[in-house]
């Protein structure tokens, strides 16, 4: 089998470029790219070349050809399947997709009867080598390169001969400019090759073979040579280097007879196998010994400019004086081709300026070509000179109007410069039956992104309209086009047509994670959660890092709406103020449990057991004053009532849709004073912007006068306790980038012994991502709040709030934000800064009662006006994988401002019921006490 592999690679190397040598690509500077990087075992840069290669030349199947024998000669028989395919339905009669035809059926299922037939070979056995020739090609001697391993092997078959060398005559022929075919003879059995070699010696008949070395029409510079060369050869086969000293010794046998052309084919197989430098040498000595023949000096000068050496082959064209075969079109093809390389050379070494004066003295040379106009109206455009590059390609198309090439390269240049409309004039003006498939693609590419720009200026009808016309003759088997067209689809909000396309192509390409991303947002958008889920799962199969992470952050969000899961935290709470007044500590133990009906519907029930103490009231009568009627009662009153730590019980149920939220539940049962608290949201779909409408009744927890309520210590009357009810609106436009957000909220804030209070606030805020990769993302932000209360009660006497409640607040924060995860790590940190100015009014001690009032005279508390102050905040969450089922995570949030400076820590598990798995959440998601919801 290994014996059959290497024939097969032998054979390829032999016939590459066989039909590609036609005049459509000999000269094609990718191709020689090409050969040059598979000489120094890069495939992979050989491969590159021949695709662009491919795109550039479209319209030869010989550039197929060169990249199908490239995959097989790598052995990755899937990709030249899939190049034989491609030329089978564009070129079905050409000789270039026969012969690659042959080539992978002789790589593939006939490989063992083509091993049986080089064994055979071996044996000496012609006359079963003609018959399994027979059994494998029926219809004759195969086209193309793969015929001159036909023909040698049928040369050694009883009267085999006469028509191996018939048949090489005749494909000599038909590629006059292709040397492989015209030495195949040297290379062949020697029997041939030596009555090839004396019907081409202009010698007098030898009477044997060996004479051959002594014909006095080579020079004895000619035979130093072939005893150079022979010499190579035996150390090459002492070194069992066997291929390369059989090359060698037919250099040496074409030296001795004079047959200096056939040079080129020998020095074509050393470069296939490796040995550039000495088919380098090989040319440099046939072009010596033979400085008149056209040939030599036209692969010689194709050899160092693969090489890189366009120097050495500038040199040698200016040399050779014009005649009748190297005339002057011939040389300014050459020299052409030569300045082009040689730029290249200069472009990969930064020089683009060296390269910009070759390339546009190569244009001079030939001033039809587009794709050297193409190199150099790219070059310019890189620098910045795009209406330079613009002129260069217009010219060329001035000078050949008629040329479809011509205008396809304009056309891909245009498109490359971001002039959409005018890549799509520039293939419109070539007739529809002068296009192929790579035109229309590019065609289709431009008017597509002209459908884009038309989306992102607001224009969707006419983008729609022109969406639909590509969309009608799009060649549905381009997977980039119809991509393409899937994303515009999904641009214009159509889910539905996005799907359609996406379904299909992935299919057509499973391997393509960006197909199936889109097809999963596709099927997201249009709540077929399961399908969305499966598309997802294959992405993170066949992905990049970044896709992987997307989508696999996306499936658990989906899978996380079937998850029956508990979460159960502990929060302590601490706000410094007054001792048994402002002061503020808050215990509470939550336990969360979440139940999915399905996709769709979500149930939930919280228990939260919570503690919240003021601290001890201070006995002093100056510190304690402020605090319920005791200013009024006198600095002698007796306190009857004692503020202790109050326990109690929050409840809560809820039941989640994607467009609707409900809730119902109690302030905690068992402090001074509770209520019943819940509310009611609706987010409607609505194309681009989020939106909810909500309806709530919530606690105050600015204090636990205002939360749990208090008791005066003199009467005993329990106060405080407020609840704020009303609507909301919140809107926001999201994108990937950026997102920008506003709310409106009014309330009326009600308790017992406090009056009531209106509340309207609302909100504008921005934020950016300037950082986002795979396991971090980082945003900026600016949020502008405005409050608006129509009462002052802030303060702790007895009808008072004990929340704040400025009669104006205007702030301006800006947060800075960082999330992401790290192996089993999700994290979230927060810090912002905020500056604020204030109102507040003036008001009664005792807003409540006239005769607590009367008692201190009236007296008030001061209103003020902020002329300004600064706030500082910190927030940060961290999550831990324990397991495929638990979560530990934590969080710190700080506050720092004048007379306000809450801290908050939380510790939270959170498990996922079987059979579900889980992972951690990006970014982290703390349990939140019911009443903080």
């Amino acid at each position: 089998m290994r014996s059959a592999a290497l024939t097969i690679v032998c054979l390829l190397l032999l016939g590459r470029g066989a039909l590609a040598a036609e005049p459509s690509i000999a000269g094609d500077e990718l191709l020689q790219s090409a050969r040059l990087w598979e000489s120094r075992q890069r495939g992979d840069l050989a491969r590159l070349a021949l695709e662009k290669l491919v795109t550039t030349r479209p319209d030869a199947p010989e550039a197929l050809l060169e990249l199908g024998e490239l995959h097989l000669r790598m052995s990755d028989f899937a990709a030249a399947d899939q190049v034989l395919r491609r030329m089978e339905d564009r070129f079905p009669k050409s000789t270039a997709t026969q012969s690659l035809s042959i080539q992978y059926r002789l790589a593939t299922r006939d490989r063992l009867q083509w091993l049986s037939i080089q064994r055979l070979a071996d044996l000496g056995k012609g006359s079963e080598v003609r018959q399994e020739l027979q059994r494998l090609f029926p219809d004759g001697a195969p086209e193309g390169s793969i015929a001159i391993e036909y023909y040698r092997l049928l040369s050694i078959t009883p009267g085999g001969q006469d028509e191996a060398l018939r048949g090489l005559r005749s494909l000599a022929a038909k590629h006059p400019r292709d040397p492989r075919y015209q030495n195949a003879l040297a290379n062949m059995h020697p029997v041939v090759a030596a009555k090839a070699a004396a019907k081409r010696s202009a010698a007098r008949p030898r009477p044997a073979p060996r004479a051959v070395a002594t014909t006095p029409s080579v020079s004895p510079e000619a035979l130093a040579d072939a005893t150079d060369w022979e010499a190579r050869s035996r150390a090459a086969t002492a070194a069992q280097q066997l291929q390369l000293a059989s090359l060698q010794l037919q250099a040496a046998s074409s030296l001795r007879t004079g047959d200096f052309e056939s040079l080129i084919g020998i020095a074509d197989r050393l470069e296939s196998l490796g040995f550039a430098h000495q088919a380098g040498e090989l040319l440099t000595v046939g072009n010596r010994l033979a400085p008149e023949s056209t040939w030599l000096l036209e692969t010689r000068v194709r050899w160092l400019v693969a090489h890189d050496e366009a120097n050495q082959a500038l040199q040698l064209i200016d040399a050779r004086s014009l005649d009748d075969k190297w005339t002057a079109a011939k040389r300014d093809e050459l020299r052409a081709t030569a300045l082009a390389a040689r730029a290249r050379v200069a472009v990969a070494a930064s020089n683009e300026d060296a390269a910009i004066g070759d390339l546009t003295e190569a244009i001079e040379l030939q001033p039809t070509d587009p794709w050297t106009r193409h190199r150099l109206a790219s070059l310019l455009a890189r620098r910045g000179q795009k209406e330079q590059g613009r002129e260069v390609m217009d010219a060329g198309a001035a000078l050949a109007p008629t040329n479809p090439q011509m205008r396809f390269a304009q056309a891909l240049y245009l498109e490359t410069i971001d002039d959409a409309r005018q890549a799509v004039a520039a293939i419109e003006a070539v007739p529809p039956e002068s296009r192929d498939t790579d035109m229309n693609a590019v065609r289709d590419r431009a008017q597509l992104t002209v459908v884009r720009e038309l989306i992102d200026s607001g224009d969707t009808a006419q983008a729609r309209s022109l969406l639909s016309d590509v969309r009608a003759r799009a060649n549905p088997d381009d997977l980039g086009v119809q991509l393409n067209i899937a994303y515009r689809e999904w641009q214009l909000g159509d889910e539905r047509a996005t799907a359609e396309i996406t379904d299909r192509l992935a299919q057509l390409a499973p391997e393509r994670a960006d197909v199936a991303m889109l097809a999963a947002r596709a099927k997201y958008a249009q709540r077929a959660f399961g399908a969305a889920r499966d598309y997802f799962k294959h992405a993170e199969t066949v992905g990049d890092a970044a896709t992987v992470l997307s989508a696999r952050q996306t499936r658990e969000q989906i899978e996380n709406r079937l998850h029956n899961w508990m979460s159960v935290g502990a929060e302590m709470r601490h706000k410094p103020g007054d001792d048994g007044i402002s002061s503020f500590d808050a215990r509470v133990i939550s336990s969360l449990w979440h139940h999915a009906v399905d996709y769709e519907r979500r149930v939930w029930m919280q228990a939260d057991a919570v503690s919240i103490d003021a601290g001890r009231l201070s006995a002093d009568f100056d510190d304690a004053a402020d605090f319920g009627s005791i200013r009024a009662a006198g600095p002698n009153a007796a306190r009857h009532y004692t503020n202790d730590r109050q326990d109690g019980v929050a409840l809560g149920v809820g039941y989640v849709t994607d467009n609707f939220a409900a809730d119902i539940g109690s302030t905690p049962l068992g402090f001074e004073l509770h209520h019943m608290v819940g509310g009611v949201e609706w987010r409607p779909d609505l194309p681009e912007v989020s939106m909810s409408l909500g309806f709530s009744r919530r606690a105050v927890r600015s204090s636990v006068l205002s939360y749990g309520g208090m008791r005066d210590p003199i009467s005993g009357v329990r106060w405080g306790g407020a609840v704020q009810t009303g609507p909301y609106a919140d809107a926001g436009l999201y994108r990937e980038r950026y997102s920008i957000a506003g709310a409106l909220r009014f309330s009326e804030i009600t308790g017992e012994h406090i009056p009531d209070n209106k509340f309207l606030g609302a909100r504008a805020a921005g934020d950016w991502k300037f950082f986002s990769q795979p396991y971090a993302n980082a945003s900026l932000g600016l949020a502008l709040n405005y409050w608006q209360y129509d009462h002052n009660l802030q303060n702790y006497t007895l009808g008072n709030g004990g929340y704040y409640s400025p009669q104006s607040y205007v702030s301006v924060t800006l947060p800075l934000e960082v999330w992401g995860e790290y192996r089993d790590w999700s994290y979230r940190v927060r810090g912002s800064v905020a500056h604020s100015q204030s109102k507040t009014d003036t008001i009664s001690i005792y807003p409540t009662d006239p005769a607590l009032r009367s008692a201190v005279s009236s007296a008030v508390f001061q209103g003020d006006s902020s002329s300004g102050s600064t706030s500082f905040s910190a927030y940060a969450a961290v999550e831990r994988q324990l397991s495929a089922t638990w979560i530990i995570g934590m969080k710190l949030d700080i506050d720092r401002a004048d007379y306000y400076d809450p801290t908050v820590f939380s510790i939270y598990l959170r498990h996922t019921l079987a059979p579900w798995t889980t992972r951690i959440a990006v970014p982290p998601r703390p349990i939140q006490p019911y009443n903080d919801k």
